[in-house]
């Protein structure tokens, strides 16, 4: 609740703010002074930290101990594929630390360029949005695929670095500060982000393979095989992706002779941080008890986006008992 605005005196100051002095000069410069809280424009609110003296008692009316100001935190990369885009979260601070919460609403636009010059020219709109009342966050996405249709230069390549620009448009008088927390130069309430665009997705296939011995599977002194396959990516992902397999197994550790295959696909269900699923798989009873299988295994397509010619590295088994083999 803000102070009044008139009959102020020292007692009712220092009780608000938590000092033991009735000096005005101790008041006035006191770090537990909200210097956001100070409603007189005049007197620079959020810049009178640093006000030489006579120091005036009168610049405590109307002052408010729990006024909740504002300022960028920064945008942060969600998402580090390149299929997936280029995803960021905008995110806020508020200050001091014992403020209330309020109802002030931060609308922003976004921007990127290929170039920081923006003092030459606009970049490609991206869009404009309003972080609502004591929200802390926003997300915001583009494509790589999109900044041709602006600037006629191909879509974004891996590696390469853009610069984003967040312009803050408005909040309510008093609860802004563009100075108070960023640490990165700004120009009044615009910021500006370098950001380097992500290579691909990175997934690494991983088969573990399991001799069975149900009903069924026996051909003469033969064993059929059966097993998963684990599609994992470490990468941050918002889309499911469908990637197919390929296993392939042999009884020359260089895949020579002749053996047999088995392949499919899965759906990646995302979580956040990393991906994985799972995809039974089944063979004919093929080869013989105690011989030692090889395999090995790859990706065919990773969600549209073409598939691996390499292999995952050769594993064996012999098939003499029933245990999981890794």
């Amino acid at each position: 609740m803000a102070l009044p605005t008139s009959n102020i005196t020292t007692t009712i100051v220092k009780n608000e703010i938590g000092e033991s002095s009735n000096s005005v000069s101790v008041l006035r410069k006191s770090p537990k002074v909200n210097y956001w809280g100070f409603s007189s424009t005049l007197r620079g609110w959020g810049r009178s930290r640093s006000l030489a003296a006579p120091y005036d008692l009168g610049d405590f009316r109307g002052y408010d101990h729990y006024w909740k100001c504002w300022s960028m935190d920064g945008i942060v990369n969600t998402s580090t594929s390149y299929e997936d885009g280029c995803r960021f979260a905008l995110d806020l601070f508020s200050f001091p630390s014992w403020a209330v919460d309020d109802n002030t609403d931060h609308d922003f636009s976004i921007e990127v360029k290929r170039t920081n010059d923006y003092q030459h020219g606009d970049g490609m709109f991206v869009s404009t949005f309003t972080i609502f009342n004591n929200q802390y966050t926003k997300s915001f996405w583009f494509s790589p695929y999109d900044l041709d249709s602006f600037d006629g230069q191909g879509d974004l390549v891996a590696g390469s670095t853009v610069y984003i620009r967040v312009t803050h448009l408005g909040s309510d008088i008093r609860r802004w500060d563009s100075d108070e927390n960023l640490a990165i130069e700004s120009n009044d309430d615009e910021f500006i982000f370098p950001f380097v665009v992500p290579e691909s997705v990175t997934v690494t296939p991983t088969v573990t393979i399991q001799a069975t011995s149900a009903a069924g599977w026996y051909l003469t002194d033969s064993k059929g095989v059966s097993g998963n396959i684990e599609i994992k990516a470490n990468d941050y992902t918002t889309t499911d992706a469908t990637i197919s397999w390929l296993i392939e197994f042999n009884t020359a550790d260089d895949f020579s002779l002749n053996g047999c295959t088995v392949s499919g696909s899965v759906t990646t269900t995302p979580d956040g941080v990393s991906y994985g699923s799972e995809s039974n798989f089944s063979i004919p009873g093929s080869f013989s008890l105690g011989t030692t299988i090889y395999y090995r295994a790859r990706l065919t397509n990773l969600g549209g986006a073409g598939g691996s010619t390499s292999w995952n590295g050769v594993k064996s088994f012999v098939m003499d008992d029933l245990a999981p083999i890794e």
